[in-house]
């Protein structure tokens, strides 16, 4: 099942080009960040989803408490951006209020690939100015897209 609900959003190739990207965004900061694709939004709400979703993937188990998870639901149609509680201190509103819009956007005329990768940049970057990569320190969760 998770093969399908990523293969009708992204390409394999696309979806080798979103993990390259989750590395190098990573690769600036001691943040994580997850991309999860499900078929279908469990309960109907995609906050809740993905914030159930942060402890399930352990995105809540990193030493700074700074993993961000990009949630989407293929054929609801729905997505969340979400991230743990000292991205949450840290981060602006118009974070969160940029990436959800650029996802919106690209997501509205079918441009996956390019929505996930601007999220996983501006994410990154913020991340990044938060949360910079520490020496000798390793990332915990899978840069591979997850899912159902």
């Amino acid at each position: 099942m998770l093969r399908r609900a990523v293969d009708a959003l992204l390409s394999r190739a696309q979806q080798a080009e979103v993990v390259a990207a989750i590395g190098a965004a990573e690769a600036r900061t001691s943040g994580e960040i997850k991309v999860h694709v499900e078929t279908r939004c469990r309960g109907g709400d995609p906050l809740a989803r993905a914030q159930a979703l942060i402890q399930r993937l352990g995105l809540d188990r990193t030493p700074h408490r700074n993993g961000v998870l990009l949630y989407v639901a293929v054929r609801d149609r729905k997505f969340a951006v979400v991230g743990d509680v000292a991205v949450h201190d840290r981060a602006s509103q118009a974070l969160w209020d940029q990436v959800a819009s650029e996802l919106r956007a690209h997501f509205a005329r079918g441009a996956y690939r390019e929505g996930l990768l601007s999220a996983v940049k501006h994410v990154g970057d913020a991340l990044a100015a938060h949360f910079p990569a520490e020496p000798g320190s390793r990332h915990r969760v899978s840069d591979q897209i997850t899912g159902r």
